[in-house]
């Protein structure tokens, strides 16, 4: 789980979270997850390897306002060349967002290369 800090820059002229904005927080949650495992996208990009969202289905369920989120980050599928995130983040003890997301696996050139095996388990 990562905590993530709102800044005010986030917010909307409501004082909410912009839906925008919750994209980046989810992002910032798989960064996470791919460092607590040891990974980084960096050395992925060394090794000609680049993870892009090709898909995110985002359900709003509670506004975000200042303070922190928590974002929960699974992979719950793996395919030869994607793989598909399951992801939350929590408001002040309430669920806030769930998301859905689907990441390819490229080569410099975008095309598709199959996922490195540290991906794979």
């Amino acid at each position: 789980m990562a905590a993530v800090k709102v800044r005010f820059s986030d917010l909307d002229p409501y004082g909410h979270v912009n839906h925008s904005v919750y994209l980046t927080y989810f992002e910032l949650g798989r960064a996470q997850y791919l460092q607590d495992a040891g990974l980084s996208l960096t050395e992925l990009l060394d090794e000609g390897v680049q993870l892009v969202v090709v898909s995110a289905d985002v359900s709003y369920k509670a506004p975000i306002r200042q303070g922190e989120v928590e974002v929960e980050s699974k992979i719950v599928q793996t395919r030869k060349a994607s793989m598909v995130w399951s992801q939350s983040l929590t408001y002040d003890g309430v669920l806030a967002a769930t998301a859905e997301v689907r990441i390819a696996s490229v080569g410099t050139d975008g095309k598709p290369i199959p996922l490195p095996s540290k991906l794979l388990g």
